[in-house]
């Protein structure tokens, strides 16, 4: 007897809103943003240097998260349509998209993660899928940075190299934060 599954509507669910991302954000298709880069292999050696244990936390899309995936069904193409229509009157909301995508398409992805993307830059595109994409950010970033500081917290040695993609950086600083009593170098007075 055949079982109804959710596989097939995850899937077109999940290959949508990658279509999505990518023309939103008119991204080329050579940027691929879960494959390391050169920073791993300058934090292994800088490891190795202070002989410093390293751990492997795991790929960015790993099982938890497709997971988590899988079992979301708030995301949904009218939210999309509706934040674009709404998103249309705001003119330096416009420009500003505008610029980033010309920045992205005037350079290599190497470039542009080393020169442009800066934390404001960063901060701008993380609050963008917020908008957007709201379930896709708690996903890959929210619930990822929460996983990852208690990855990070578990560790026993006390000295160690952190190797993060940008976007996990202001979530995992702000759970050391808060976990150890200290103020975040992101919050401003």
């Amino acid at each position: 007897m055949w079982k109804p599954t959710r596989t097939p509507l995850f899937w077109a669910r999940f290959y949508m809103y990658s279509f999505l991302f990518k023309l939103h954000y008119h991204l080329p298709s050579n940027y691929h943003f879960l494959k390391p880069g050169l920073e791993i292999q300058k934090a292994l050696e800088e490891a190795e240097k202070q002989e410093i244990r390293t751990y492997f936390l795991g790929p960015e899309l790993n099982q938890r998260t497709w997971e988590r995936l899988y079992h979301e069904t708030r995301m949904n193409l009218p939210h999309y349509l509706y934040q674009r229509f709404v998103y249309l009157q705001y003119n330096r909301w416009w420009y500003e998209k505008k610029d980033q995508v010309a920045k992205i398409h005037q350079c290599e992805p190497s470039q542009y993660a080393e020169k442009v993307l800066d934390p404001r830059t960063l901060n701008w595109f993380i609050q963008n899928t917020a908008i957007f994409f709201p379930q896709f950010k708690r996903i890959f970033v929210d619930l990822r940075d929460d996983d990852l500081f208690k990855m990070i917290d578990n560790v026993p040695e006390r000295r160690i190299v952190v190797v993060v993609n940008q976007w996990h950086m202001e979530g995992i600083e702000h759970n050391w934060a808060t976990r150890y009593g200290q103020q975040p170098r992101s919050v401003t007075f």
